[in-house]
């Protein structure tokens, strides 16, 4: 390029002399002067132009080497670009099923709520229902109870009478043949052996007069209590003509401790007697101690209800 540079520009100096030359006349070597000092001028910009040609060789090096940095950088950025791309993609995948699996699972949860909810309303319904089937069914065992209270009360009561009635007896008549049984009806004094023929009638023996006796005073001490006179015998037939039956003998015995008991003080209204002959019996009459058993007069202290 240099080179070029310096042939033009010599023709053009030539062309340049001559003209002047021809048109200047006398004038011809000033002219030649003034080139001289252009040719000089161009020599000197020559040199500058060789070092800016280096300068831009150098340059369009480094435009080339930047151009190919660039090129290496703009790659590997676009491989960068394709991983991140690729990443994102699996990003997005991940974020997309981790959505779905997330929106599965409160829709399960918001589902589970309104069941739980559901239930709750249904079990607090119920809790309200049983409550109130709770107050009624409180208000009719309260009712039960109360009744229940009457009716059992007196009953209550009339035990404890015979229990006490029974513990007083025990304490009069001890050390004495009676036994004592408590019954439903009250306190029954069971005596044996207290009767004996006379003339094949029945009499009272004298041995039994202080048991009556006892009874008799046990009897006025409580008086709002009754006293009915049972009279049982055993099952062996009747062998005096003065008794029809068994039943009959029974009922005598009996009236013969009611007259005794009468004639201790015992107001008569207080006094029943019945006899119930062998028809009902404390002990089996196949033995000589069981129809011994069976031989007695009860004297029953009945508790009212």
């Amino acid at each position: 390029r240099p080179a070029h540079i310096s042939r033009a520009f010599v023709a053009r100096s030539h062309l340049f002399v001559r003209t002047l030359t021809l048109e200047g006349g006398g004038r011809g070597w000033g002219c030649i002067l003034i080139l001289g000092i252009f040719l000089l001028s161009g020599c000197a910009t020559m040199g500058t132009l060789r070092e800016v040609e280096d300068e831009k060789r150098v340059i369009e090096e480094k435009l080339e080497e930047m151009e190919n940095s660039k090129d290496e950088k703009i790659g590997r950025l676009q491989g960068e670009v394709q991983e991140l791309s690729v990443e994102l993609g699996q990003l997005k995948l991940t974020h997309d099923q981790s959505m779905k699996s997330l929106n599965k699972e409160v829709k399960s949860l918001r589902k589970e709520r309104d069941e739980e909810k559901t239930t709750k309303i249904k079990v607090m319904k119920d809790l309200v229902k049983a409550e109130d089937e709770l107050t009624i069914l409180g208000k009719r065992a309260s009712e039960l109870r109360r009744r229940l209270g009457k009716l059992i009360e007196p009953k209550i009561k009339r035990d404890g009478e015979i229990k006490k009635l029974r513990a007083q007896a025990g304490k009069r008549l001890k050390n004495t043949a009676a036994r004592i049984r408590e019954e439903k009806k009250g306190v029954s004094l069971v005596l044996s052996n207290i009767f004996n023929f006379k003339e094949k009638r029945v009499i009272i023996r004298n041995s039994a007069h202080a048991l009556l006796n006892k009874v008799a005073s046990l009897a006025k001490k409580y008086p709002r209590y009754d006293l009915s006179i049972e009279g049982h015998t055993d099952h062996e037939p009747i062998r005096s003509s003065f008794y029809k039956s068994n039943r009959e003998l029974s009922l005598v015995r009996a009236n013969l401790v009611l007259t005794y008991l009468e004639s201790r003080g015992v107001p008569p209204e207080r006094l029943s007697a019945v006899g119930y002959g062998e028809y009902r019996p404390l002990a089996s009459n196949a033995t000589g101690e069981g129809r011994r058993k069976n031989r007695r007069v009860e004297i029953v202290i009945l508790v009212k209800e």
